[in-house]
């Protein structure tokens, strides 16, 4: 019988196409598939038929129907079965269609019956609008006619909830409302008039948002060497979101504007302002968002450092901005100055965390200059360290001063003297790249000479002290700037 079925399959499928009057010959006419249903207890799916009206019947082959071809699915050899139950159906993954043909006594077989498919419901979540949408494919009954599907929503924890969606061809629902962090099931029941219900499978769908960052903070904004704002931001390394607006306003907390929307996981980022005039005060703050884009939890508002030069040589006087944004606060202020072109600063003063200004003397750095300009800028340092226990510091705008040329010589010194003057030595508001200094008697002797610019004339020649008199000096010297200078005077020694 099955060698039957396999060798008139192909004429089947085409006379189930082209015959819509059975006569002539021994051939069963065909059953009519009432509809499918699905079993929620077991996966499978249950065909119901009505029996062919041929009195010469001996059983039924189920086909799962398919682009329009049928594939056995088994062979029911009772002339009395209605239905049968596929065991090995994709029902809970797709809609499975099926069709149904008659045996006859003379191993004849019917035309296929008409296909009814099963009832597949798909569930899709936008978290965003609070909108569950609920889709399911329509089915053709044999006789009975649909009166209208039922969408039967279950939330974890609670009571099935049944909406009645009338047979008008509409095969969507759109739920709004639902709980978050909550499962949710439906299902889709087809009321038919004959009294008959026919399921669908059962899906299954999680509103459980993607978790934003617990905890966010700002590590320190500082300037940058490029004359840029740097911003530094810690987060819940845990979180499941990766988005983070960064926002900057003016010093009062007020005029926000967005910057820039960034992506981050691992629980840091970098974000560099490059909009930024680091002359002028702002705050920042950082958010993170949800994965509807909408700010859930930010950082307190955290200001950059700006300096201001009040007043230049020779007393330099400094006022700043403080820092804001540390939770533990600032733990000092340094003053700090570049005496040439790269980053290794010198500490000028070290400031407790109340002090925005301060005020020093060209003359307390100016050994330290090696070029023609000092820029200045002041650090902050956090009131704690890092988790690898280093310092965590803001840094404000540079600002410069030009380096000061100055070389001034005394005209008289006296040896032994306890005071200043016990030694002759030319003052330099620098430190010089060349130096010479050569010390000579009026008749033109030398008596002292020196390429230290630290070094002095005591007012001796060879160890033993030289009269009162007056004595000729010259000097060549090149500044940091490459400026040659070239003096020449004289100075008196005296005892008394």
């Amino acid at each position: 019988m099955i060698s039957l079925i396999k060798q008139n399959l192909v004429s089947i499928l085409i006379a189930a196409v082209t015959v819509t009057v059975y006569g002539g010959g021994n051939n069963p006419a065909p059953p009519v598939l009432d509809y499918v249903t699905v079993n929620h207890s077991d996966g499978t799916a249950t065909l119901f038929w009505s029996a062919s009206p041929s009195d010469n019947v001996t059983g039924y082959v189920v086909y799962r129907y398919r682009n329009g071809e049928g594939y056995v699915a088994d062979t029911i050899p009772d002339a009395t079965a209605t239905s049968y139950t596929d065991n090995q159906t994709g029902a809970l993954h797709h809609s499975e269609s099926y069709v149904v043909a008659a045996l006859g006594s003379d191993e004849t077989i019917s035309p296929l019956s008409n296909p009814v498919s099963t009832i597949f419901i798909e569930a899709t979540i936008d978290t965003c609008a609070l909108e569950i949408t609920v889709k399911w494919n329509p089915i053709v009954p044999g006789v009975a006619e649909i009166l209208n599907y039922e969408v039967i929503s279950k939330r974890a924890g609670h009571p099935d909830s049944v909406t009645v969606i009338e047979a008008s061809g509409k095969t969507e629902l759109v739920m709004t409302g639902f709980s978050y962090d909550s499962e949710y099931r439906f299902k889709i029941a087809a009321n038919l008039s004959d009294g008959s219900r026919a399921l669908s499978n059962k899906t299954t769908l999680s509103t459980t948002l993607l978790r934003p960052p617990g905890w966010i903070e700002t590590d320190y904004i500082t300037t940058t060497e490029s004359n840029t704002i740097e911003i530094s931001v810690s987060y819940d390394p845990g979180a499941q979101t990766d988005g983070f607006e960064i926002k900057r306003g003016d010093r009062n907390g007020e005029l926000f504007q967005t910057l820039s929307t960034v992506r981050s996981t691992g629980g840091q980022f970098i974000y560099e302002d490059t909009t930024a005039d680091t002359e002028k005060s702002y705050h920042y703050k950082i958010s993170a968002l949800n994965s509807c884009n909408e700010p859930v939890i930010s950082t307190s508002r955290a200001g950059n450092i700006v300096l201001q030069l009040l007043s230049g040589q020779p007393d330099i006087g400094l006022a700043w901005k403080e820092y804001q944004g540390w939770t533990d606060g600032v733990a000092r202020y340094e003053v700090r100055a570049l005496f040439d072109n790269n980053y290794d600063s010198e500490i000028v003063a070290a400031l407790s965390p109340s002090d925005t200004l301060y005020s020093f003397r060209y003359e307390d750095i100016m050994l330290n200059v090696t070029g023609d300009r000092v820029q200045l800028f002041v650090k902050a340092v956090k009131g704690s360290g890092n988790n690898d226990g280093e310092e965590v510091e803001s840094i404000s705008n540079m600002i410069e001063i030009a380096a000061v040329e100055r070389v001034t010589v005394p005209t008289a010194f006296r040896p032994g003297d306890a005071g200043i003057n016990a030694i002759f030595r030319p003052v330099l508001s620098f430190t010089p790249l060349s130096y010479r200094l050569i010390v000579r008697s009026r008749s033109g002797a030398t008596l002292f000479e020196t390429a230290d610019f630290m070094s002095g004339w005591d007012g001796t020649t060879n160890g033993t002290p030289l009269p009162p008199d007056i004595y000729l000096w010259s000097l060549q010297a090149e500044t940091p700037a490459g400026r040659r200078i070239e003096r020449s005077g004289t100075v008196a020694l005296i005892y008394n």
